[in-house]
């Protein structure tokens, strides 16, 4: 009986089969290599968009707002004018807020944004633009500096009360006064700034010039004329009468109207004034009378020598000695006398008879007070 017998593939097939498996290894490699090489421009694209992409989506994704409520002081100057816009740069500049856009942001959701006031504030870096927004609509938390000028100083103490108050130094004030233009004095003063510089307190921003301030007290003055509807024609003629009553009135205000109806009524006589606080003007001092030969100095503010007002104002005159001149008190009077300087009292009259007697009154109150 025949016995059947098994046979294994040839050493050419073996051959051809280790070929095969070979080929396909080779083929499995390349495909696991493409995969790899593929995977890896993946990952480089990847890290390369997110390296170009990461500050636009930090842009977006970051907060816009500082947590506050902010570290230190730093001074800011919101500008006269200044839109939202601009003041909140400002901040971000100064490093209180983080973006301009926050502080839009809480302007528009808060109508008092609208009356932020130019000036300086001391402020926290890295406030919220809220926190920011909050200090700058209250004026109480403007900085300023503060000066009290008073009826019937004169030009040169202004300036020192001006520069005490402010610090700004005397010499630039000195330097503005003479720039009248600079400090908006009306053309009618014929640039002479005696008188024109307004009593009353300031409260004015540190950052301010000489000019500024000067300016500032200027159109005060304006305004006081203005509003008393005083024709721009007649500033300076009222300024320069004012100043006459503000110098010669006592503390009663009544006496500020009669002393004005003297001042009439002697021009209209065609008599001097004969003033006795123009000559110290002149003389550029402070005192209760005067001799006979400083009666003849030779200046355009003598009263005794020219006729008619003096060709300036000598003081600075406040509310109540511009309404004197506007109404001035109804009356006889051609004289007046301070009797008593040390009260201010003031006596009027109408005779020279009259005058000699309140004069012969002031000379037993002046023999008793040599040094005044």
């Amino acid at each position: 009986m025949n016995q059947l017998g098994v046979t294994g593939p040839s050493p050419g097939q073996r051959r051809s089969a280790r070929a095969a498996e070979r080929r396909r290894r080779a083929r499995s490699r390349r495909g696991w290599i493409s995969v790899l090489v593929g995977l890896g421009v993946l990952v480089a694209a990847a890290g390369l968009a997110w390296f170009t992409l990461r500050p636009l989506v930090a842009a977006l994704t970051e907060a816009n707002d500082y947590p506050g409520p902010g570290t230190g002081q730093v001074s800011v100057t919101v500008a006269q004018g200044a839109s939202g816009t601009a003041i909140g740069q400002t901040l971000k500049d100064a490093g209180v807020i983080k973006s301009v856009k926050a502080f839009i942001e809480a302007s528009n959701a808060d109508s008092r944004a609208t009356g932020i006031r130019p000036g300086v504030y001391v402020m926290k870096r890295e406030m919220t633009a809220a926190g920011a927004l909050e200090l700058l609509v209250d004026p109480a938390n403007l900085v300023v500096k503060r000066f009290t000028v008073t009826e019937g100083q004169r030009l040169t103490e202004i300036l020192d009360v001006v520069a005490e108050g402010t610090g700004i130094p005397r010499a630039d004030l000195e330097a503005a006064v003479k720039h009248p233009a600079d400090i908006g004095l009306p053309e009618q003063a014929g640039g002479l700034v005696e008188g024109w510089l307004f009593p009353a307190t300031y409260a004015v921003s540190p950052d301010l010039s000489a000019a500024e301030v000067l300016a500032q007290m200027v159109r005060r003055t304006v305004k006081e004329l203005t509003d008393l509807d005083v024709a721009s024609a007649e500033w300076n003629q009222t300024i320069i009468e004012a100043s006459l009553v503000e110098a010669e009135r006592g503390q009663n205000e009544e006496d500020a109207a009669k002393i004005a109806r003297v001042l009439v009524n002697r021009v209209a006589a065609n008599r001097p004034l004969q003033l006795d606080t123009t000559v110290n003007y002149a003389l550029g001092r402070r005192k209760v009378a005067v001799t006979e030969k400083e009666t003849k100095i030779d200046s355009p503010y003598n009263t005794y020598l020219h006729p008619g007002l003096p060709v300036g104002a000598i003081c600075s005159p406040g509310g109540v000695a511009i309404q004197a001149v506007l109404h001035p008190a109804e009356g006889p009077w051609m004289y007046f006398v301070a009797v008593n300087p040390d009260t201010g009292q003031t006596k009027f009259a109408t005779t020279e008879q009259e005058f000699f007697a309140l004069q012969a009154e002031l000379n037993k109150w002046l023999a008793a007070n040599p040094d005044r």
